[in-house]
């Protein structure tokens, strides 16, 4: 583990392997969303890593609702920023997903470093999709955040998944 400030912790993600962290993006789904999160075989997962049905309240008078696609993309260079032109693939799948109903709220987790004008382009990209209503990032600074703050995240990194 090392540390980006004194009292925000980061986890090595880039050292899970793309398999384990594609894991803990499902189980971190789950501990947000407060949902069965469906994850996908490995190959031909039609550009969905996991996904699930229904409504997410990330904060209080905010809902988002529908169908929610969530798509992992990593990287095993540590200190690695995430930037619009990594996605391409990414957003070609993000459009046949929304065409096809799939894709109503797109989730996007990196296991590398998101800024703040890299989220800014990037969800408007996404969300310029037609039918995409919301994209949310969450970057390796948000991952390390939700392991540090769930018991449950830092119980399942003792066993196979190393977090640190």
């Amino acid at each position: 583990m090392s540390s980006v400030q004194a009292s925000h912790p980061t986890y090595e993600l880039h050292s899970l392997g793309w398999k384990a962290f594609q894991q803990l993006c499902v189980s971190v789904a789950g501990e947000v969303w407060g949902q069965v999160v469906q994850g996908f075989y490995d190959s031909h997962d039609g550009g969905r890593d996991g996904a699930f049905y229904g409504v997410w309240v990330p904060k209080r008078g905010e809902a988002l609702e529908g169908n929610f696609a969530a798509q992992c993309k990593f990287s095993y260079k540590p200190n690695r920023t995430l930037n619009l032109p990594d996605l391409k693939d990414e957003l070609a799948k993000a459009a046949r997903l929304a065409d096809r109903g799939l894709a109503d709220n797109y989730i996007l987790f990196t296991n590398m470093q998101l800024t703040g004008t890299n989220d800014e382009t990037i969800r408007a990209a996404v969300e310029a999709i037609p039918g995409i209503k919301r994209c949310v990032i969450i970057g390796c600074e948000r991952i390390s955040q939700f392991i540090q703050e769930s018991p449950r995240l830092r119980m399942l990194g003792s066993g196979p998944i190393k977090f640190d």
